[in-house]
């Protein structure tokens, strides 16, 4: 073949791809992945409320598991790696809880190894701006990779509690690029829905935030996030009313005096 026709070949196929919207989409994606998902950048940047409740449940979780990590029951230290790995940025702790969701062999546990593949994104390190090029696309592989088993889970079990509260609160985190944010929307407004019902019990409070302060809470900023102020105001107060001395609590306090 003539290579001038060779190359014009490859630019029709090329092309097409490039302006379809899931490619451009995706470039985008990429391009907020190296910024947002940059080694020891918190999930949401830039948000100080967000920023101090990463701390006090990282800290929490960090303490807890120093002082009883051999007497929790196995699902319970699962779920405080996964708060350590999520609020404290810690890479062991990420490491160690996907071995025990692997072992607990749960609908949940599905659900919570997806959550953590999209959190290796924000864990993998980089070096010079080559290194930085190549693990922002290995970030973007994670990204996609734990979607596909959130999403795979979620239709697997739809009526699943923790399944839909790990996406919920998993796509409320995730850039919006990725165009997740209605699915995680559309999992919260179920839940609340259950709870209205009566068709699942979530205590107030819980020791390890497994609870409607927690819930309440991550409704508030789905609602704050879609534009809906009035509704946001409404979730964040009964965040603090359900548990005023947890750190959700504390933080939707922070949030109603910023309405």
């Amino acid at each position: 073949m003539d290579p001038n026709e060779k190359e014009s070949s490859r630019d029709q196929k090329l092309f097409p791809l490039l302006a379809s919207g899931r490619a451009l989409r995706l470039f985008w994606a990429f391009l907020v992945l190296m910024r947002i998902l940059a080694p020891g950048s918190a999930l949401p940047a830039s948000d100080h409320i967000e920023e101090q409740l990463y701390r006090e449940i990282g800290g929490f979780a960090q303490t807890t598991l120093g002082e009883a990590r051999s007497a929790l029951p196995v699902a319970d230290r699962a779920y405080l790696l996964f708060l350590s790995a999520v609020y404290g940025h810690n890479t062991r702790a990420r490491e160690e809880a996907e071995a025990l969701y692997r072992g607990l062999g749960q609908p949940a546990g599905e659900a919570f190894l997806g959550s953590l593949q999209i959190l290796k994104a924000r864990d993998l390190g980089e070096k010079g701006i080559l290194r930085g090029w190549v693990y922002s696309f290995k970030r973007l592989s994670s990204v996609r990779t734990g979607i596909d088993l959130l999403d795979r889970t979620r239709k697997k079990y739809p009526d699943d509690l923790e399944v839909r509260i790990v996406r919920a609160n998993t796509y409320l985190e995730l850039p919006a690029p990725f165009g997740k944010f209605a699915e995680g929307f559309s999992d919260m407004k179920t839940l609340l829905q259950w709870l209205d019902a009566g068709k699942v019990e979530i205590p107030n409070e819980e020791p390890f935030f497994r609870d409607r302060a927690a819930i309440y809470y991550q409704a508030g900023r789905y609602f704050l996030k879609d534009g809906q102020s009035e509704r946001a105001t409404r979730f964040f107060s009964m965040s603090n009313e359900a548990s005023p001395d947890s750190p959700f609590g504390r933080a939707s306090r922070r949030r109603l005096r910023e309405r």
